[in-house]
C-alpha cells in the first residue's frame, strides 16, 4: 500500500458508516429515500420566440414569451425542494424568472456567476406537491438587460417523485443494449432497453466515434484481491451472506464475473499479524516451509469462488510484501529493510515452493510480482529494492528458479508499484535482456498520482510487455455515502485501459465496517462492506462502477478505437470474442451530456445522465 495514508478517527468512521448504510443501494442524497429528478433542455419542449438548447442548457432567452416545458410525476402527495442551475456574466443578470409546477409559482433571480458557462445552483424553496403527473414550465418574468442567461437544469428533489419517460428513445429488441448507474436517477447496473438507430446525429452532441475493425491491447480481465482480511471477514458471515458475496463477484452470469484476481505470499498488512511460510531462522533447504496458516481462512475463500467462477477460469497473481524476518537485513518483516545478499537464492526457491504448495491445495499460480512496492518503507510488512536490484535478482536468480523449477509458465511481473515511477523502472529490466525475458510485464497501483502517460510511454515503447493494474482502493474508512468514489474508480479504469492496460485488479474484495481488519491500524475501503453484527453486506457504489467493466468486457476482448469529442464524457470500447462490441461512457458532470455514437456507419443518440455510467453493447450482427 502507499507510503501516503491517513487514518480517520473512530466516530468518524461510525458517523460515516450511520449515514451511509440507510439501505443496501446506498445513494449520496442526503434522504437515503429521495429521489431527484433533473429537468434539463435535451428534455424540455420549448414555446414561443426560438431558444437554444445544447450540451445539456437552454440559452438565449431574448423574450419573455418562452417558456421551457417538462412533466413531473408525483406517485405520492410529498414536499419537494426546487433548484436551478444557471449562469449569466453580471452585465446581463437582474432577470426575474418562475418556476411553476401545476399551479403553484415560484420565483428567482438571475444571479450573477462569472461567466455564460460557470454555473451556479440557486435553491428556490420547497413546495407541496399532490399526487399526480405536473406541467413543469420555466419561464422569464422580465429582461431589464435584454437576456435572462444560461439554464442547465430544474432540479425538484422529493420522497415520492418518479423520474418519468424515459430519457432515451428506445428501440425494443434493438442491436444496441444500454446499462446505466446513475446518481439521481437511482439505477444500479440497470438494463434502459436498446437504442434507436438513425441516420442523423444532433450537431450540439458530443460525439463517439468507435471503429471495431481498428484494435489495440488484449483484456486479460478484471477483478480484486484475496487477502487475509476479506477472508476473515467472510468467514464471520452466514453461509447465505458467504454465497451471497461469491456470487455477487465471480458468477459469470448474475454477478460480475471476476477471472482476474491478486493474494499474498506470506502476510501483508490486510493480514491478523505478521507470518512467513518459513519462520525458523536459516531454513536454506525451506525444510519448515508450510501454507498452513492460509488453509484457515484464505483458501477456503480462493476455493469458494473458484466453484462459482468455474473451472480454471480465476487467474490467480500473487505477491510478496515482505521475505520471512531471517532473510532480511533489519531482521524483520515491517519497516522496509532490503533481502540479505545471502538470501537471495533461497528467496527465489520460495516463490518456487509456495506455487508448488497451492498447486497441491487445488490453486494454480497464474503469475507473480517481484515485490509488492518496493520503493517504499512502510509501517507493515515491506521490502525495498532499487530498479538495479530488482533487475539483477530477477536475471540471476528468481528467473532461472522458475525456469528449473519448471514454471516458465508463470508470469512474472516487476515494479509493482505506482504509475508516477513506472516508466524509470520498468525500463531499467525491459533494457537488460538477460533479465527482460524472464520478465512478462510489470504492474502498478493508483496511489500518489494520476500520470497515465507513463503506462502508455513503457505501452508504447515495450510492445511485447504486459501492463497490469494490481491495486488500488480508496484510503481511510469505508466511505460507502460518497458518490465521487465509483468515478474515481471508472475514471481510471477507462485511462488505465485506454492508454495500454490489459486488465485490472482492484484491492480487498470485502473488509468489515472499520475498513479492516488490518494489523496496523491502516484501514481502507472497500466496494462491498459486511456488517457482521447484522449479517448484511453493503455495496458500495464503486461495486456497481466496477460491474459496468467486467461483466461486459470478456476475457480475450481487443480494445477498440474509440475517441470522443469535448471534455464532458470519458469513453472506452472494446470488442469481445463472440464478435460483440462494448462502449462505456462516463460522465461526471452535473448536468445530462447528449452523445451522439458512431459505429459501423450506423448511428445512435444517447442522453448521459448527470453523474452516471452507461454501458453499451451492441450486437456483432451490427458489426462487419
Amino acid at each position: 500500500m502507499s507510503s501516503v495514508r491517513r487514518r480517520t478517527a473512530w466516530l468518524a468512521y461510525c458517523l460515516c458508516f450511520a449515514l451511509a448504510t440507510a439501505s443496501l443501494a446506498s445513494t449520496s442524497d442526503p434522504d437515503p429515500g429521495s429521489v431527484t429528478v433533473v429537468l434539463s433542455g435535451y428534455t424540455a419542449e420549448i414555446s414561443g420566440p426560438e431558444i437554444r438548447k445544447q450540451r445539456g442548457q437552454i440559452t438565449h432567452w431574448h423574450s419573455t414569451e418562452c417558456t421551457a416545458e417538462w412533466s413531473l410525476t408525483v406517485n405520492q402527495s410529498c414536499e419537494a425542494t426546487v433548484a436551478v442551475d444557471t449562469a449569466v456574466i453580471e452585465d446581463f443578470a437582474g432577470s426575474r424568472f418562475e418556476v411553476l409546477i401545476g399551479d403553484q409559482r415560484i420565483v428567482g433571480t438571475m444571479k450573477p456567476t462569472g461567466g455564460w458557462e460557470d454555473y451556479r445552483r440557486s435553491s428556490l424553496g420547497e413546495l407541496h406537491l399532490p399526487a399526480g403527473t405536473h406541467r413543469v414550465r420555466l419561464r422569464p418574468i422580465d429582461l431589464p438587460n435584454g437576456v435572462m442567461g444560461n439554464v442547465r437544469t430544474v432540479r425538484v428533489q422529493g420522497v415520492h417523485l418518479s423520474r418519468g419517460a424515459a430519457l432515451n428513445q428506445a428501440d425494443p429488441g434493438g442491436p444496441i443494449r444500454v446499462i446505466v448507474t446513475s446518481r439521481h436517477g437511482g439505477d444500479r447496473l440497470a438494463p434502459q432497453g436498446s437504442l434507436r438507430l438513425e441516420n442523423s446525429s444532433p450537431a450540439d452532441a458530443v460525439a463517439v466515434a468507435v471503429d471495431a475493425t481498428r484494435s489495440f491491447q488484449q483484456i486479460e480481465g478484471f477483478g480484486g484481491a484475496f487477502t487475509e482480511s476479506a477472508a476473515t471477514v467472510w468467514r464471520a458471515l452466514s453461509p447465505q451472506r458467504q454465497q451471497e458475496l461469491i456470487k455477487a463477484y465471480f458468477d459469470p452470469d448474475a454477478g460480475h464475473g471476476y477471472t482476474l484476481c491478486r493474494t499474498h505470499i506470506n502476510s501483508c498488512d490486510f493480514s491478523s499479524g505478521n507470518y512467513a511460510y518459513s519462520e525458523v531462522d536459516g531454513d536454506f533447504d525451506l525444510e519448515h516451509f508450510s501454507i498452513d496458516h492460509d488453509r484457515e481462512n484464505l483458501i477456503p475463500l480462493i476455493h469458494a469462488a473458484q466453484r462459482t467462477a468455474g473451472e480454471g477460469r480465476i487467474k490467480l497473481l500473487a505477491s510478496p510484501w515482505s521475505p520471512p524476518a531471517w532473510m532480511k537485513t533489519n531482521g524483520k518483516m515491517t519497516e522496509g529493510g532490503k533481502l540479505k545478499p545471502e538470501c537471495r537464492d533461497v528467496w527465489a526457491r520460495y516463490y518456487c515452493r509456495y506455487i508448488e504448495e497451492y498447486k497441491k491445495a487445488g490453486i494454480n499460480i497464474w503469475g507473480l510480482t517481484v515485490q509488492n512496492e518496493p520503493a517504499a518503507t512502510q509501517r507493515w510488512e515491506s521490502c525495498r529494492y532499487t530498479a538495479e536490484e530488482e533487475r539483477d535478482f530477477v536475471r540471476d536468480h528468481l528467473g532461472p528458479a522458475l525456469l528449473s523449477g519448471g514454471h516458465s509458465g508463470v508470469k512474472l511481473l516487476v515494479w509493482d508499484h505506482n504509475r508516477d515511477l513506472l516508466y524509470e523502472r520498468a525500463s531499467c529490466v525491459f533494457d537488460d535482456p538477460e533479465a527482460s525475458r524472464y520478465v512478462w510485464g510489470a504492474g502498478f497501483h493508483w496511489y500518489v498520482s494520476d500520470e497515465y502517460h507513463h503506462v502508455e510511454m513503457v505501452s508504447k515503447l515495450y510492445p511485447d510487455k504486459k501492463l497490469l493494474f494490481t491495486e488500488g482502493c480508496l484510503e481511510g474508512a469505508h466511505n460507502i455515502g460518497q458518490w465521487s468514489t465509483g468515478e474515481t474508480y471508472a475514471r481510471a479504469i477507462i485511462n488505465d485501459l485506454n492508454h495500454g492496460a490489459v486488465g485490472w485488479i482492484d484491492w480487498n474484495l470485502l473488509l468489515n465496517t472499520e475498513g479492516g481488519p488490518n494489523h496496523v491500524g491502516n484501514y481502507c475501503a472497500a466496494p462491498v462492506i459486511a456488517d457482521t453484527d447484522e449479517d448484511r453486506l453493503i455495496y458500495g457504489n464503486s461495486y456497481h462502477y466496477i460491474g459496468h467493466f467486467s461483466r461486459f468486457i470478456k476475457p480475450g476482448a481487443y480494445r477498440v478505437f474509440c475517441k470522443n469529442t469535448g471534455t464532458d464524457v470519458l469513453s472506452t470500447a472494446f470488442r469481445n470474442p463472440d464478435g460483440s462490441v462494448v462502449v462505456i461512457l462516463l460522465n461526471e458532470r452535473d448536468y445530462p451530456v447528449q452523445c451522439a455514437l458512431r459505429l459501423a456507419g450506423k448511428r445512435a443518440r444517447l442522453l448521459l445522465e448527470e453523474r452516471s455510467i452507461a454501458t453499451l453493447v451492441a450486437d456483432a450482427a451490427l458489426l462487419p
